[in-house]
């Protein structure tokens, strides 16, 4: 049986697709997960094994306005809707299809809005729930993804905002759709402020603090030396099988987070990995595994190394080959392992 429809605001959400794309009738990439107690239940029925990547994530492409009787059904009955803000190639909505930035955004999860405002408005400000923020600025439309992420990860440094929420390919809550995550009251993702002032040059961001180089030691036994061309190739290989249990999981996440060195495009292509197995998790033990991927320390990942990762690869018959490809620059680790 359906829900009672959630009295939702599709005007927020039009005037919300209107800032980012310049037009409320931009064809734009929506995706779904399940959200309310009730919805993981519903979708999951408890059981841990049903929640492979197909079921617990929709993805719509269209006008919005064609596409929100679909949406606004689906947020009745406990979805939650998000939007990618940045141009795609049409064939999905991870970073390798992302064609163009048209925005950045600041998560401030949690921080407060700066109390003497910020020095560049930004476009759009979206409560998403009572107390939390998200400040995006239109910004002149680039192919340069990387100038765009540092930008966004600037932003988050100078105002207190999440630094991970920075991947031109992220979703964000659409305005004028219920978050309802389990112990909070419901809330309608709101608009507080929006102005239809030009994109802002790239070169006016340039105020921003730099972001601290990330530390890469001789001697710190392979950090950082996978980049995301090689997890790419890594999780082509790697039987995903390999990491059902707790201790397997762990183990692979804190060799590889040292051997990568925390990097956030190689996290994604981790995580998508994960949920490429029809017994990995749900959404909620999925944000789980993100957050305790986020608390590893590279100082501290128990001595496990690139050197680590390359023995998981021969215990899980990783062929010889692309071993070769994915570590040759890991030589000095691997009489250690």
């Amino acid at each position: 049986m359906f829900a009672p429809p959630i009295a939702l605001d599709i005007d927020a959400a039009r005037l919300h697709v209107e800032t980012l794309f310049g037009t409320p009738d931009a064809i734009v990439n929506i995706r779904t997960t399940p959200e309310s107690e009730a919805c993981v239940a519903r979708v999951f029925g408890g059981s841990k094994s049903q929640a492979n990547k197909q079921r617990h994530r929709f993805e719509f492409k269209g006008r919005l306005d064609d596409l929100s009787s679909v949406l606004q059904a689906r947020n009745s009955n406990g979805w939650a809707i998000f939007i990618t803000p940045n141009d795609t190639d049409g064939r999905g909505v991870k970073k390798e299809n992302i064609t163009r930035v048209r925005n950045v955004v600041l998560d401030l999860d949690g921080a407060p809005l700066p109390p003497r405002g910020f020095r560049i408005q930004p476009h759009i400000i979206v409560e998403t729930s009572r107390g939390k923020y998200q400040c995006t600025w239109c910004v002149e439309p680039t192919t340069d993804i990387a100038a765009a992420e540092d930008i966004s990860r600037r932003l988050a440094l100078r105002y207190n905002g999440d630094p991970k929420v920075c991947d031109a390919s992220h979703v964000f809550r659409l305005a004028g759709f219920v978050h309802q995550k389990p112990g909070r009251k419901p809330f309608v993702s709101r608009i507080l402020h929006v102005g239809f002032e030009p994109p802002v040059k790239s070169s006016r961001f340039d105020f921003l603090p730099l972001c601290p180089e990330q530390p890469h030691r001789p001697s710190d036994g392979g950090l950082g030396i996978i980049d995301a061309k090689s997890a790419a190739l890594l999780f082509k290989h790697f039987p995903v099988e390999g990491l059902n249990s707790n201790d397997a999981w762990l183990t692979f996440a804190m060799a590889l987070h040292a051997a990568c060195n925390g990097d956030g495009e190689v996290a994604r292509l981790f995580f998508d990995f994960c949920l490429s197995d029809p017994t990995y998790c749900n959404d909620y033990d999925d944000a789980l595994n993100q957050s305790r991927w986020d608390s590893f320390d590279p100082d501290r990942e128990r001595g496990l190394t690139a050197g680590t990762l390359r023995k998981l690869c021969r215990d899980n018959r990783v062929p010889g080959d692309v071993i070769f490809r994915i570590f040759n620059d890991a030589a000095k680790d691997f009489e250690n392992v």
